[in-house]
């Protein structure tokens, strides 16, 4: 056999590129609309954690005792009497109201919030 002739019969056999449909799909380029879902989810998934770390922080501070007695604390520093003492009871209730009537105010607004976006 010669060269032509190898060269003959291999050209009868040279690969041949693919279709122009599967062409067109593999080199297309990426579609940049598909990248709004998974910004979305990402936004989601931000607003649940942070709704979720504010709501367990409010429960644990709510629930967990303090570790030092707030009472005896501000009473020792009000001098140790017993007015001190009645003192420093007085205006650890008064801040646990002030918080708590707080916490209420912010239920309430975020209820108007909610009621007005309905």
């Amino acid at each position: 056999m010669d060269e032509d002739k190898v060269r003959e019969l291999l050209d009868r056999y040279r690969p041949a590129g693919p279709p122009p449909e599967l062409r067109r799909l593999a080199l297309r380029p990426a579609a940049p609309d598909r990248v709004w879902p998974w910004a979305a989810a990402a936004a989601v998934l931000l607003a649940a954690t942070v709704a979720i770390h504010f709501a367990t922080t409010d429960a644990i501070r709510r629930l967990a005792p303090p570790t030092v007695d707030t009472t005896s604390a501000l009473a020792e520093a009000m001098g140790g009497d017993e007015d001190a003492r009645r003192a420093a009871r007085l205006i650890v209730a008064e801040q646990l109201i002030q918080d708590a009537l707080s916490r209420r105010d912010a239920n309430a607004e975020l209820e108007e919030l909610i009621n007005a976006s309905r």
